[in-house]
C-alpha cells in the first residue's frame, strides 16, 4: 500500500511540474519583432525611416524592453560624425515597451545611423 502512495505521490509531483513549467517559462519569453521600422534622425536632425529595426521585450526579473534601428546613406552635412540623445534632443524614444530617455543614435559621416533605446519596465 506505501509503494502505491508513493507511486502516486510522485506522479501528482511530476504532474505539478509539468503544469507549471509552461507558464515559469511563458514568464521568463522575449518577444522579438524583426523590420517593423522605426524612425530615427539623420545627421542634420531631420527624420527619416529605418532600413532595418529589432525589437526585443522580455517578461523576465529584468523587465527590459530593447529597439535598434539601423538606417544607412542618410544625409550627415556635419562631416563628421554625429550623437543624438535625449539631453541633446528632448526626444523621447518609442518601444514596444513602452517610452524612454534612454536612447543614443549615432549617424557616421559617410551616413551609417544606428539608434538603440533601452526601456526598463519594472
Amino acid at each position: 500500500m506505501k509503494s502505491v502512495l508513493a507511486s502516486f505521490a510522485i506522479l501528482l509531483a511530476v504532474g505539478a511540474i509539468t503544469l507549471v513549467a509552461p507558464s515559469l517559462a511563458n514568464a521568463e519569453a522575449a518577444v522579438v519583432v524583426t523590420d517593423a521600422g522605426c524612425g530615427m534622425l539623420d545627421g542634420d536632425g531631420n527624420f527619416v525611416a529605418s532600413e532595418s529595426s529589432l525589437s526585443v521585450t522580455t517578461n523576465s526579473a529584468n523587465c527590459n524592453g530593447t529597439l535598434t534601428c539601423k538606417a544607412k546613406g542618410v544625409t550627415n552635412t556635419a562631416g563628421t560624425t554625429v550623437k543624438f540623445n535625449f539631453a541633446s534632443t528632448d526626444l523621447l524614444c518609442s518601444t514596444p515597451a513602452g517610452l524612454t530617455e534612454q536612447w543614443q543614435e549615432v549617424v557616421t559621416k559617410s551616413g551609417q545611423a544606428s539608434l538603440v533605446c533601452h526601456v526598463n519596465m519594472c
